[in-house]
């Protein structure tokens, strides 16, 4: 004999199972808090936290000015797209889909076929220009190794402990086919030495800390690295990191060679096409 189960009853049963499977999540996070709001203050990573729930919550903080012109997306990306993209689900600190295939069209139109990247983290990035580059193309990939937290030459921005305190730098390309197209570099970008490369990269990524001292200084190291007509990418340009914003604004008011920074249209990248008789560091 069969007993139906009524639509109320049944509304009822799937309302508990959701609040058996939440109530775990709910726990949990709920005895997080209380460090969190205790001795977790004492971490930069847990204040970063702090500040995004308290942002959530409608927390108004005053917003740097994004000076810089925007450059139409079709400028960049061609009507008809023939792009390699790996690894598409985006991880906290990875570029977004979008940003991935404008960085991607750029790697593959870049002369020479070097790209340098400042700020390896997962390696995502890394491996998508390494695909898109011409067949004898190379990616030089800096990151900062855990061993260097506490000892870097600024201060890191609040929360970026977090994209260094990792296990492997390049997880996502490191046991990939084009690995092999790819050299990995450790250090802090600030007192690198950059001089084997200086000149003859066609494609900048930077995207290392986004601390001001940090971006500014990154910045200088790229205009050098770049070759005649190379492309240079930085990205967040976004009021989570008013570092970024605060050092490209200054870049483009101070600096000759980057009067043409732009922001490309749906992203926080930004662009600059060098040329070298006009190129300073």
């Amino acid at each position: 004999m069969f007993r139906t189960v009524g639509l109320g009853n049944r509304s009822l049963l799937f309302m508990l199972a959701a609040t058996r499977r939440f109530l775990p999540k709910y726990l949990y996070a709920l005895a997080s808090s209380i460090f969190l709001f205790t001795a977790g203050v004492f971490y930069s990573r847990h204040r970063f936290l702090i500040f995004q729930i308290a942002k959530h919550f409608g927390l108004k903080m005053p917003q740097e000015k994004e000076s810089l012109a925007v450059l139409p997306l079709s400028e960049i990306l061609s009507p008809k797209l023939d792009l390699t993209l790996l690894e598409p689900l985006v991880e906290g600190g990875n570029v977004s889909i979008l940003e991935l295939m404008v960085i991607t069209q750029l790697a593959q139109r870049a002369d020479p076929p070097i790209a340098f990247e400042i700020g390896t983290f997962d390696g995502r990035t890394t491996l998508n220009i390494a695909a898109n580059l011409k067949a004898d193309g190379n990616v030089y990939t800096l990151d900062l190794p855990r061993t260097g937290l506490g000892e870097t030459q600024f201060e890191l921005a609040p929360g970026e402990e977090a994209f260094v305190d990792k296990k492997e730098s390049g997880a996502r390309f490191a046991e990939t086919n084009y690995a092999r197209r790819i050299t990995q570099l450790f250090g802090d970008s600030a007192t690198f030495d950059f001089s084997p490369y200086q000149g003859k990269a066609g494609l900048i990524f930077v995207d290392g800390s986004h601390a001001f001292d940090y971006v500014r200084q990154d910045s200088v190291s790229a205009l050098r690295l770049a070759a005649e007509n190379a492309v240079i990418l930085w990205h967040d340009y976004q009021q989570d990191w008013p570092g970024v914003i605060r050092a490209l604004n200054e870049l483009q008011q101070s600096n000759p060679a980057c009067r043409s920074l732009t922001r490309i249209e749906g992203t926080s990248l930004v662009m600059l096409k060098c040329e070298d008789s006009r190129r300073s560091a």
